[in-house]
């Protein structure tokens, strides 16, 4: 079905586009074509350095835990850090840390490092909506800030080709 709906979809607009009677009043809405997809993009206030992902499987349970380490700076001050999310994840919220490691001299070159600090997080919130998830801090950090966020999370291995899928195929007579 995911396919042919993308084709329809595809086929629909090519028709509205060259019909003179019809007028145009946005282009294609690729989120719509697939769910993966999203149509939110993240504001640069905090950029992301390098990524370190821990993924456990129980294919026999058809589940996995997880956790992500993202290192990242502040381009800006802000007291709040928006991330992509799937909303299948099930994300430990009370669990997630963010520590401030250093400091980028370029954008703050007036500033010295002390020690590593834990920053308080005030709440975390999901939008399910849009697969984003928000976390607040109780104080703005300042810009040039680098900081560690340490996120845990789990979730369901499917059979479609949604996040973490389970797949398989027949060689000979076995499937595998």
């Amino acid at each position: 079905m995911g396919k042919f709906y993308v084709i329809s979809v595809l086929i629909a607009a090519f028709i509205l586009s060259v019909s003179g009677n019809i007028r145009r009043i946005r282009s294609i809405d690729l989120s719509a074509t697939h769910s993966l997809v999203s149509e939110t993009k993240l504001p640069g206030e905090v950029v992301p350095n390098n990524y370190t992902l821990d993924l456990r499987p129980n294919v026999d349970e058809a589940t996995f835990t997880g956790s992500v380490v993202i290192v990242v700076t502040f381009q800006e001050p802000t007291n709040k850090v928006v991330l992509h999310a799937s909303h299948s994840l099930d994300i430990a919220e009370n669990e997630i840390k963010l520590v401030e490691t250093g400091i980028d001299s370029k954008l703050d070159p007036e500033r010295k490092f002390v020690k590593e600090k834990d920053l308080d997080i005030r709440r975390v919130d999901k939008i399910m909506k849009k697969s984003i998830l928000e976390i607040y801090l109780k104080d703005t950090v300042k810009q040039g800030t680098i900081a560690r966020l340490e996120i845990s999370f789990n979730g369901k291995i499917y059979e479609n080709s949604e996040g973490i899928f389970k797949g398989s195929y027949i060689d000979g007579m076995d499937k595998k």
